[in-house]
C-alpha cells in the first residue's frame, strides 16, 4: 500500500472515531411551508445530448446546463459535449460540438462546456470550457492556492489535514468510487462571433485552475450592464470542507464572484464565500443578481444582491462560506466549524445559528434543510419572471428530489419561508411527485428564462423543456 493511500485511510478510520455524538440537535433551515400555490407545466420540446462520465467515473450521465438567452433565441448546454440552439418553439440546432474546441484546449471530461453567457452584441457569445490541459493562450491563468509540502504534492511525508487544500491525484483507482477522477483543470473563458449555424473566431479572456472530481467546481456567469462578465468560481474542494482559509482570502480568486474584463483578461473580486453557484440571473427588473449556491452540510441558500453593489468592488461582499477570521465558515444562517477534506458522506459541524442578520456577511434571501431521507439535496435556480408569476417572487427546485419551491417575499428579505409549490400539467392533473414524476426517476431540474422572459425548466435526465406558469387561483 502506498504512503499516500494509507494517510488517506488513517484519514477516514480518524473521522471516524473524532465525530462526538451532539448532546443536542443541531440548529437547522425552517421546515418548507406548504401552500395552495400551483404551476402549470407545459412541455416545449427535446434537446439531444451525450452521455459522458459522473462522479463516479464508470457511471455514464447526461450533464445538461440550465440553457441561456441570447438575443431573441434560447441557447442549449450539453456540458459533456455540444452547444444547441432552439429554433422556434421546437427545433433544436447544433452550433458548436467539443470536437472544435479552440487549439490547445482538452475538452475531455464532464464539464468540457462548463456555461454560457451572452456577449457585448446579440452576435456574441461568451463560453467557459474545462480543461484537462492548461491552456497555451496568452492569457492570464489564475490559480488555484500555492501547494504545501505533503500528500499533494507527492513528496509522501504527512501533512496536517487543515493545510490541505490541492487534493492531487488519487494514487489508487479503486478509490475512484468514492473520490471520482481528480486531477487539476483550466475554466477558459473565451469570446466568440455567432454567425448563422455555427460559433467563430474564438478569443480567448482568461482561465481559472480548478480541480476536477467530486469538488464544487462553479461556473455560473452573466454578462453585467458594462459589458464586463460576472464568474463564479467554486472552492474546488470535496465534500467535508468547510472551504478553507482561501474562500476568504482576496488574494486567492477559488470561491469568488469575479468580475473579468473581456478586453485583457484582468479580474476584480466582487464577493467572496461562494461554495458552488452554477447560475447566476438577474431579477425582473435587472436591479439584482440573483443566484443558488449549493450546500454542503445544513443550508441550500438563494441569494440575491444588488447589481449596483456587485460592480462596487471598492467593498467585497461576503457571503459567508470559507474560514472567517472567527475561524468559523457560513453556510446560510449558520456557523460551521473545520471540518475533514476527502472523506466522502463526512461534514464540517454546525456550531450555531448566525445572528439575522449579521454584520459584514450577505445572509440568503431565503434557505432550506439539506436533510433528505432519500439522500442528495442541491438547490437549482432560482428564476424569476413577471410575465410567470404573480404571487412568487422566485422559484427554485432541488435537483435530487425534483421538488419546486418558492419565496413569495422581496429581494432583500432575510431566511424568508420558502413554500412547496404543488404542479399540475396542461390540464390541470397534479403532479404529486414533482418533476422526478415527469423524468420517471431523478430529474435534476435546471431552471431558466426563455428570451420572453417567461420561466421554463429543463430536465437533465431527459432533455425536455418546460415552460411554468403559475395558476391563477381566483
Amino acid at each position: 500500500m502506498s504512503s499516500r493511500l494509507a494517510l488517506l485511510l488513517a484519514a477516514v478510520a480518524l473521522v471516524a472515531v473524532a465525530v462526538p455524538a451532539s448532546a443536542q440537535p443541531a440548529p437547522r433551515p425552517a421546515d418548507i411551508a406548504p401552500s395552495d400555490i400551483t404551476v402549470a407545466v407545459e412541455e416545449v420540446t427535446t434537446m439531444p445530448f451525450e452521455l459522458g462520465p459522473g462522479f463516479v467515473v464508470f457511471l455514464q450521465q447526461p450533464n445538461l446546463a440550465s440553457p441561456v438567452p441570447i438575443g431573441n433565441r434560447l441557447y442549449l448546454i450539453d456540458q459533456n459535449d455540444a452547444i444547441y440552439r432552439l429554433n422556434g418553439s421546437r427545433n433544436v440546432q447544433k452550433v458548436f460540438d467539443v470536437d472544435q474546441a479552440p487549439d490547445g484546449l482538452a475538452l475531455d471530461n464532464r464539464q468540457s462546456v462548463l456555461n454560457i453567457a451572452p456577449g457585448p452584441t446579440r452576435n456574441t457569445m461568451y463560453v467557459a470550457f474545462t480543461s484537462g490541459r492548461e491552456p497555451t493562450t496568452n492569457t492570464p491563468i489564475y490559480r488555484m492556492p500555492a501547494p504545501v509540502p505533503g500528500i499533494c504534492c507527492n513528496t509522501g511525508a504527512p501533512v496536517p489535514v487543515d493545510d490541505l487544500y490541492r487534493i492531487g491525484t488519487i494514487p489508487d483507482p479503486s478509490l475512484s468510487f468514492f473520490f471520482g477522477a481528480t486531477r487539476t483543470e483550466y475554466q477558459v473563458i473565451y469570446e466568440y462571433d455567432i454567425r448563422g449555424d455555427t460559433l467563430q473566431n474564438p478569443r480567448a479572456i482568461a482561465a481559472f485552475e480548478t480541480q476536477s472530481g467530486p469538488t464544487q467546481n462553479g461556473g455560473g456567469m452573466v454578462r453585467l450592464p458594462d459589458g464586463r462578465l460576472l464568474f463564479a468560481t467554486g472552492d474546488a474542494l470535496t465534500e467535508g470542507a468547510d472551504g478553507r482559509a482561501a474562500a476568504q482570502d482576496p488574494a486567492e480568486v477559488v470561491s469568488k464572484l469575479v468580475i473579468v474584463d473581456p478586453d485583457d483578461g484582468s479580474v476584480e473580486i466582487a464577493a467572496s464565500g461562494v461554495r458552488n453557484v452554477q447560475l447566476i440571473e438577474y431579477s425582473p427588473h435587472g436591479q439584482y443578481i440573483g443566484f443558488g449556491d449549493i450546500g454542503g452540510v445544513t443550508a441550500e441558500e438563494v441569494n440575491y444582491v444588488p447589481v449596483a453593489d456587485i460592480m462596487d468592488t471598492s467593498t467585497i461582499e461576503n457571503f459567508g462560506w470559507g474560514r472567517n477570521p472567527d475561524g468559523n465558515a457560513r453556510e446560510g444562517t449558520y456557523y460551521v466549524a473545520p471540518g475533514t477534506p476527502l472523506v466522502i458522506g463526512t461534514q464540517p459541524p454546525v456550531v450555531a445559528s448566525a445572528p439575522v442578520p449579521e454584520a459584514g456577511f450577505i445572509q440568503p434571501q431565503s434557505q432550506y434543510d439539506r436533510i433528505d431521507p432519500n439522500g442528495g439535496v442541491a438547490v437549482s435556480g432560482p428564476v424569476t419572471s413577471d410575465l410567470s408569476f404573480d404571487q412568487l417572487t422566485a422559484v427554485f427546485t432541488d435537483l435530487a428530489s425534483g421538488l419546486l419551491y418558492g419565496s413569495t417575499a422581496g429581494f432583500d428579505a432575510i431566511d424568508a419561508t420558502v413554500v412547496k409549490i404543488n404542479l399540475v400539467d396542461g390540464d390541470g392533473n397534479p403532479i404529486v411527485g414533482g418533476f422526478n414524476t415527469l423524468a420517471g426517476g431523478r430529474a435534476d431540474p435546471r431552471l431558466f428564462q426563455f428570451p420572453d422572459g417567461s420561466a421554463g425548466v429543463l430536465l437533465e435526465a431527459t432533455g425536455t423543456l418546460y415552460r411554468l406558469t403559475e395558476v391563477d387561483q381566483s
